[in-house]
């Protein structure tokens, strides 16, 4: 384990990543910048706290930043410690994404030169020591909540990117919806989107979406544990007594492993009975053999517009003519995809503008339409 402070001495003095001021690019001294503008002085080693620890060959950091209420934030598995620290201290700028915009917009004070002859001007009062600018919204925590609870309903650190976060612009009112989802949960869970509330950034959309995951999730980690911890117990003691090692790793893959086969012997008894999460996995626990499952969002056809088509793919995107009120419309912004397979038999071809009437069904990768006839 690895405990590194971050000290005044590291501001950068070039560009952060977007094109801001504040930082050189590297994301430690683009954290500390952030950090010293909003606390409007120079930052300590005990201000920035990095902690890291090591998972086989690879490491992950956590940043926690006392000068900002003591939140903290997870880094990405990575090679090094340093790159550790580096991905944990990104996390930690990407999350206060709003106060990084503030700070960076604050003026610069002003000094005024003193005439010649002139007496020395009183020196001013000194300003109280603030943690921030009065009114920004520091933290945004939502991302590290879900982190752990994945790490305990998974067994492991969560890699990059497989939480896959999904912002919309929602029509004209200025403001974003985003969806989570994590396609590694067991069961049912690993088709299933949590979708946020309306927020006026991406970034606070996105947060917006992990808070209801994590809140969800959250109820099913004492059951989880409860039926893994049951099942592995006796082969726990055997190991401990060989090797005096609970071997952490090995027992959070037997614990999955043990899980899926319990699950899929379940299912495989309800087969008529099971939704599209259900046979999704089933779908991907037996190769991936065929098409992905489909389930119809509902069973007289629609009508609506072709909104994009590209000739050389032969596929493209449908304009429903009324909203569908279900939960893929997050995807794609409420457009339904289609394919030359699903165009019904004599129409080879369609034509941005024309009208169509279609079926839609929906999948893993959201609405689709199938039946496509010209109308």
């Amino acid at each position: 384990m690895f405990n590194v402070g971050i000290g005044g001495g590291m501001v950068g003095q070039g560009q952060v990543a977007a094109g801001g001021k504040g930082g050189s690019g590297d994301p430690k001294a683009t954290l500390n910048w952030m950090c010293q503008k909003a606390n409007q002085r120079p930052l300590t080693k005990e201000d920035i706290v990095f902690t890291t620890n090591k998972f086989n060959n690879q490491y992950q950091a956590i940043a926690k930043l006392v000068c900002l209420d003591g939140k903290e934030y997870a880094g990405h598995l990575c090679a090094t410690p340093k790159e550790a620290e580096k991905s944990a201290a990104e996390q930690a700028v990407v999350s206060n994404s709003e106060l990084m915009a503030r700070v960076q917009n604050m003026p610069k004070q002003a000094t005024q030169k003193r005439a010649a002859g002139a007496a020395p001007a009183q020196p001013a009062a000194k300003k109280p020591k603030v943690k921030a600018e009065a009114g920004l919204n520091l933290n945004l925590p939502h991302k590290m909540d879900l982190n752990n609870v994945l790490n305990k309903v998974l067994g492991r650190p969560l890699t990059k990117g497989e939480a896959k976060y999904i912002s919309n612009p929602i029509g004209a009112t200025g403001q974003y919806q985003a969806t989570v989802q994590i396609a590694s949960l067991p069961g049912d869970m690993s088709g299933k989107a949590w979708a946020g509330e309306l927020k006026p950034t991406k970034a606070e959309a996105e947060q917006s979406a992990a808070e209801q995951a994590a809140k969800d999730l959250q109820s099913i980690v004492p059951a989880e544990t409860a039926v893994a911890s049951e099942k592995t117990e006796k082969t726990n003691k055997k190991k401990k007594k060989k090797t005096g090692k609970s071997g952490n790793k090995e027992e959070a893959m037997q614990q999955m492993a043990e899980l899926v086969s319990s699950w899929t012997d379940e299912v495989s008894k309800q087969e008529g009975e099971q939704d599209l999460a259900t046979k999704t996995m089933m779908w991907m626990l037996n190769g991936q053999q065929g098409p992905p499952p489909r389930d119809i969002v509902a069973a007289e056809p629609v009508t609506g517009t072709v909104a994009k088509w590209t000739a050389q793919k032969k596929n493209g995107y449908l304009k429903p003519d009324a909203p569908l009120n279900h939960e893929g419309e997050a995807y794609r912004e409420g457009k339904v995809w289609v394919g030359k397979k699903d165009l019904v038999a004599g129409l080879d071809e369609l034509v941005e503008g024309m009208k169509v009437s279609f079926k839609v069904y929906y999948d893993t990768q959201g609405l689709g339409a199938e039946e496509v006839a010209a109308v």
